[in-house]
């Protein structure tokens, strides 16, 4: 058996990201730890100005798992993976779409009634993680 999560890779904004999280969808940070932290624990050299940036963290969303952190690389390429969020509710999806379009890099489809779902919608929030909400999927 496979577990499969998600591990987002930011540039150096991950700490920013995580509390954007944890406001749009009540996140809990499980475990974080810099680079400054992990100095004397990994064979590759960590600069001063790496020193601060989030190694390695877990957040939880509703019982659900995504790690995260900085990578010291400067071409991050993530426009082939979207992180699906799903609710019963169409108050839970909406708050959250409300706080990441604030300065959302890209709507990419609207929030709206679709025909399989009271809401559905994407965006590519400001980090540049890509989200696919949906509420109240409609059974046929």
């Amino acid at each position: 058996m496979f577990t499969i999560e998600h591990y987002l890779m930011f540039k150096g904004n991950c700490n920013q990201a995580i509390e954007l999280y944890k406001e749009a969808f009540g996140a809990k940070l499980l475990y974080k730890q810099t680079y400054g932290e992990a100095k004397n624990m990994v064979n590759f050299p960590i600069y001063p100005e790496m020193e601060e940036l989030v190694m390695h963290s877990t957040i939880e969303i509703d019982g659900r798992t995504i790690m995260c952190g900085d990578s010291p690389d400067t071409n991050i390429s993530g426009s082939n993976m979207n992180i699906s969020v799903e609710s019963d509710t169409t108050d839970k999806i909406q708050k959250a779409w409300d706080i990441l379009k604030q300065e959302a890099q890209n709507i990419n489809m609207e929030l709206n009634q679709t025909f399989f779902a009271k809401l559905h919608g994407s965006l590519k929030d400001k980090f540049g993680i890509n989200w696919t909400f949906t509420a109240e999927q409609i059974k046929h």
